[in-house]
Order: C-alpha cells, then structure tokens, then sequence
C-alpha cells in the first residue's frame, strides 16, 4: 500500500511552544490582528494578509487553504491534490504506526478497507464536498507561517529550488521549467485555537470559493488538533464560527496525512491511537455550528 506524504502534519508545530494561554485579541481589533508566539516565546502580532496562504485546488476547481510552514509543503499537498477523487471525501484511510522489518525505521500502514468519513452535524451528507484547510498543528494549537518586514530576496527555482520544490507546468501538462521567484522575510509563529478560528473567518472569502453548498463543512487537515488532550479544534471551530463563518468544522484526533491508496488515490489519512484505558479514540471529531433560528 502506497503513503504519500509519510510525515505528519505535525513537525512545525512541535518544535514551537504550546500554544500562548495569556495571548488575547485586543478589544474591538475586529479580524485585523492576530496574535501568537514565535519560536522564542515571544508575543507576535500581525495581520492575516501577512500569513503565507495557498490555495488548494484539485480538477474540479478550489478545494480550500493551506497555511505551509515546512519545506515540502507545498509540493506534497500539490501532489496529493492533482490525485484527489470524490473519495477524498466519502472514505478516509485509518494508519497504524509500524516497523519496517528491512531497516526498522518507523512507517504506517492502512487498514484493509477505507472507513467512511461521518456526516458533520445535522445539514451535511456524509459525502459531503469539504473546504480543506491544511496546516500543521498540536493538540495546543497551529503553526503559521509570517511574513515580516524586509524586502524579498529573488532566487531561482526549479528542480533545485528554494522550498525543496519544483515549478510545474499548467495542470496535467506534465512538463517542468527553470524560473525565479520572489521569496520573502518570514517566521514560524504558533497560534492558539481561538486566534486559529479568527484567522480562518479573516480567509473567509477563500473558504467560501471552496464551498459547493451552503452545508460544505470545513474540514482541518491538521494533526491532532481534536485530540482528548487538547482544545485546539474546538477553539478554532467555536471561534471561526462565532467570527461569521457559519459552517461546521471537522477534525482529526490522530496524526493526519496526505496519503494515497494502492490505486495512488488521495485520501485522508488519519493515524489510529488509543486511549489510557486500552479503548480506540474515535478518529474524527465534530464541531456543528449553530446558525440562527436553530437552537438544536
């Protein structure tokens, strides 16, 4: 069975602090600053047009946002788009860590039969067409990435290129080019669930180009941020909603990768785990919004 994108959408975010508890908006900012911390503990304040964004799209058209912070990122979630399927949103594969026998170096590997992905809250059909947002994270919160103030370095880019990746022709052209690229000044910055969720109603108009239908949940492609152990998914749900975006979120409680199936299939890719009592975490989390007129 083929993974795609084998490391977790975790790294960033661990080597960052948990997420800052005395970190609060300021009073009537509106979504016009976002706070966090960068990788030295220190208070961090910026706009949201100030983080590093992509759009996801597949052959369908837009699918969501990612916020990439590691080298790979872009060329992996590009990659695993140009596969993606309406599987990606009917079925989700649940990995289990192994070893690999031939040079014991840690791997995943799937279960036998992909699991479908739940219906989110009561208004979305289980084969729901999703908004992806994509980003590393923690069960305390989400790495970002920030511009910050300097002038842009321009560089070449190609195989060798700055980020690790390749510059691809249009989609399915199959052919690459030598270019440059404007690379600008930026740094890591880890923001709690909450600035998360407001960080999401400030992309609102990417989230809506994604949606196919006023019930297209959101769904965050981000490791264990709906894990028991943390509230980084709930904050940011609860937030994002509470800021305007009216849709519900969905999230993982495992380790997420972007994996493919045998066939090289995209599928989401959650890793299982258990509980301090032996007993299976359910591997996804719902977060239903509330909209008005609906107090159920």
């Amino acid at each position: 069975m083929a993974i795609a994108a084998a490391r977790p959408l975790r790294s960033t975010a661990d080597h960052l602090d948990e997420a800052p508890s005395v970190v609060q908006k300021a009073e009537n900012d509106g979504l016009t600053e976002i706070r966090g911390k960068d990788r030295r503990g220190r208070l961090a304040v910026f706009s949201p047009d100030q983080v590093e964004t992509d759009i996801l799209r597949d052959s369908q058209g837009r699918r969501g946002i990612e916020f990439p912070t590691q080298p790979s990122d872009r060329s992996d979630s590009s990659s695993w788009m140009r596969r993606a399927t309406e599987k990606i949103d009917r079925e989700f594969s649940h990995l289990w860590p192994v070893t690999r026998v031939s040079d014991r170096k840690p791997d995943w590997v799937p279960e036998s039969t992909p699991q479908p992905i739940p219906g989110v809250g009561t208004g979305a059909a289980p084969t729901e067409r999703g908004i992806l947002v994509i980003s590393h994270a923690n069960p305390s919160g989400f790495a970002v990435r920030v511009r910050t103030i300097g002038p842009p370095d321009r560089r070449p880019c190609g195989l060798h290129g700055p980020m690790g990746s390749m510059v691809l022709m249009p989609y399915g052209s199959g052919q690459m080019k030598n270019s440059s690229k404007l690379v600008y000044p930026s740094q890591h910055v880890f923001l709690g669930g909450a600035e998360y969720g407001r960080l999401l109603a400030a992309k609102k108009p990417e989230l809506e180009a994604a949606a196919e239908t006023p019930d297209s949940p959101v769904r965050l492609v981000s490791c264990s941020s709906a894990a028991p152990e943390g509230d980084a998914a709930e904050s940011a749900a609860s937030s994002m909603q509470q800021n305007g975006v009216l849709r519900d979120v969905q999230a993982g409680t495992g380790d997420m990768l972007l994996h493919r199936d045998a066939s090289g299939t995209a599928r989401i890719g959650i890793a299982g785990r258990g509980d301090p009592e032996g007993n299976v975490v359910p591997p996804w989390r719902n977060f239903p919004v509330t909209r008005p007129g609906n107090t159920g």
